[in-house]
């Protein structure tokens, strides 16, 4: 299953901690945003998948809802759920 990463809030890309192809962890940190007003905002996910299209990079501006990333979804449940 395909999932998307939304951005939660609008602000600037400080930090992306995935590339394309990227394996990812449930709760692992994906993406940092910085707000107008200087707050960081985690962007982590509660899936594990590899990362099959990534759509920003450091230092883009972004809103609110728009598409950071796609992952394409574990089919196993882990031992978190």
């Amino acid at each position: 299953m395909n999932r998307t990463v939304v951005c939660p809030c609008e602000g600037i890309v400080e930090k992306v901690y995935v590339n394309h192809a990227s394996r990812v962890y449930e709760w692992e940190p994906m993406f940092v945003i910085r707000d107008g007003q200087g707050n960081v905002e985690d962007v982590i996910l509660n899936v594990s998948g590899q990362i099959s299209e990534l759509h920003v990079q450091e230092n883009d501006r972004v809103t609110s809802g728009v598409v950071l990333a796609s992952i394409r979804e574990d089919d196993f449940v882990t031992g978190s759920d």
